[in-house]
């Protein structure tokens, strides 16, 4: 049992890494495909109608890229506030 709980302790802040890389990198992915979705369509518009929508698509990146900076600040907030509260665990 006392080597469970080692094991545990000592995997805790791996996984918080593991965590917050993921969550950090699926969100830059997601805005990788977005801004290639809208440069794409403003390479190939056609009519007015086409421009309009690669404008709106092209704001909405800029807009979920400031929504991207405020979930990493979140997250590394989480990241920090858990892993004191790890440490502060184990040292007792």
């Amino acid at each position: 049992m006392v080597l469970i709980e080692c094991v545990s302790h000592l995997l805790r802040p791996m996984s918080l890494f593991i965590r917050l890389a993921i969550n950090l990198a699926t969100g830059k992915v997601i805005i990788v495909i977005a801004t290639s979705l809208g440069l794409s369509l403003l390479i190939s518009f056609s009519s007015v109608g086409e421009l309009l929508v690669t404008f709106l698509v092209l704001l909405g990146n800029r807009i979920m890229f400031c929504f991207e900076a405020g979930r990493g600040v979140a997250q590394a907030f989480i990241f920090c506030f858990l892993l004191s509260l790890y440490a502060s665990e184990h040292s007792e």
